[in-house]
């Protein structure tokens, strides 16, 4: 009877701490409010007590509980906050905004700068050459050529090597993660660049063990191949759900060893974009026409979002077959079959 009470009461513990050691992952690591990215200026002002400074995180929203708090710094040893205007999020984390308060950045030497979905590589160079973060050709020589980033590695700048492994040889084209990110004034493009794949690894890490184990469309799809489909739904369509329709149409076409005759690939070879190309328009000789080759093209055609990303890992196969976009409202029109298809092309597109 005795050994029966000890072990429930194992038990109970055990439960008791596995409960505490949840609880305090989610506290720690996870945000109020993950799909909010909107930047909130905290100020802390000078000689204000660490206890102060939790009580106004908490009553602006920043921090779920003051006691994890303060046992988070006491652990990690931040016993100082800088007396300084800051910049928080919502979609930060507890082990974030620490270490954001920590940081000894003053606003007046760094800069925000916003790369967007769908963004290729050139519409990034033009837009650090227009903001003078570095020159067109600079950038696009760092991204068209990933050797440079293997000598960063014994640095430990780069986090995670399996990212850097694939990438050797490769275009960084699909791996620059749309976002805001705030910089240095003075930051060199490499640096830049490092800090875009460190956000892109650290956005699909939650994702990382269904890529590397689950299978899409019958077959087992690599990272590269994950986000090259990710980078095509990106330009061809808009809402989350459209992409995963048209994601099951593409993978469904790949796996049928049909071409996936997308228009964004051809857009992207032909450099132009149309509602609708011409029988010369799908002629042009490029491995990124895929009218004419099958399969996914050699690489990404731009930087897609994460909504793109879970749609090419999540596709949704259904009974359509073919889609395009109407030209009054970008709506996205599915058809079963190529004679729909094609009146669907009349009807919208002449």
């Amino acid at each position: 009877m005795i050994k029966k009470t000890y072990s429930i009461l194992c038990l109970i513990l055990v439960i008791l701490i596995l409960a505490v050691i949840f609880y305090w992952k989610v506290v720690i690591y996870s945000p109020i409010n993950s799909n909010s990215a909107k930047e909130i200026s905290f100020i802390v002002k000078p000689g204000q007590s660490i206890s102060k400074i939790i009580d106004n995180l908490k009553k602006q929203g920043f921090i779920r509980n003051k006691l994890i708090f303060k046992i988070y710094i006491l652990l990690t040893n931040q016993k100082k906050f800088i007396a300084s205007e800051h910049i928080l999020r919502k979609n930060m984390s507890l082990a974030e905004i620490v270490k954001e308060l920590s940081a000894n950045i003053p606003r007046n030497q760094e800069r925000t700068i916003t790369i967007i979905e769908g963004w290729n590589i050139n519409d990034i160079a033009n837009y650090f050459e227009k903001n003078k973060i570095t020159d067109k050709s600079t950038f696009l020589d760092l991204t068209r050529n990933s050797q440079w980033l293997l000598k960063k590695k014994d640095k430990g700048i780069i986090k995670d090597d399996l990212l850097l492994k694939m990438l050797q040889d490769k275009k960084l084209e699909g791996f620059l993660f749309p976002d805001t990110y705030r910089i240095y004034k003075n930051a060199s493009p490499e640096q830049v660049i490092i800090k875009m794949l460190n956000n892109f690894d650290k956005k699909i890490a939650p994702y990382k063990n269904e890529i590397h184990n689950n299978k899409i469309a019958g077959s087992k799809r690599t990272l590269y191949e994950i986000i090259t489909m990710a980078s095509i739904l990106e330009k061809e369509v808009r809402t989350y759900q459209d992409k995963r329709l048209v994601s099951g149409i593409f993978w469904k076409r790949i796996e049928k060893n049909q071409p996936l005759e997308s228009c964004a690939t051809l857009a992207y070879a032909l450099k132009k974009n149309k509602y609708r190309y011409s029988s010369e328009d799908i002629k042009v000789k490029s491995l990124y026409n895929t009218y004419q080759n099958k399969g996914l093209p050699p690489s990404p055609i731009c930087n897609p979002g994460l909504d793109s990303i879970k749609a090419a890992l999540h596709p949704k196969f259904s009974q359509y077959n073919y889609f395009l976009n109407r030209p009054s409202d970008g709506k996205t029109i599915f058809s079963r079959t190529l004679r729909e298809h094609n009146i669907n092309k009349e009807k919208y597109l002449e």
